[in-house]
């Protein structure tokens, strides 16, 4: 026989130790995304059609989102490849090479 059939059946989810009620907790976020889920379909049928067109509201919007989004993206891998850079630079020049220093 395999290992697989030797191993006893063991549901991913839900260890020995916990609680199936623990499946069920909600953060603030969940919370706010549900409300914005059952709130997005009447607002949607009160919106004027205009907003819906072609550059209109909505998706001058969601462009706006999208660019932050993408600028925040480009900070965080700035930031992280400074600090890669400066990790580096101090292993490949721990106390600081003659080269360097002026004569």
């Amino acid at each position: 026989m395999s290992r697989l059939a030797q191993s006893p059946r063991v549901s991913p989810r839900v260890s020995p130790h916990e609680s199936p009620r623990t499946l069920l907790r909600f953060s603030a976020a969940d919370a706010l995304f549900l409300a914005f889920i059952l709130v997005s379909y009447p607002l949607a049928m009160a919106m004027p059609e205009a907003w819906g067109l072609e550059n209109g509201v909505i998706e001058n919007t969601q462009v706006v989102a999208l660019l932050c989004g993408g600028v925040a993206a480009f900070l965080v891998w700035a930031r992280t490849a400074a600090r890669r850079s400066a990790r580096w630079a101090r292993a490949r020049h721990p106390s600081g090479s003659s080269s360097l220093r002026a004569s």
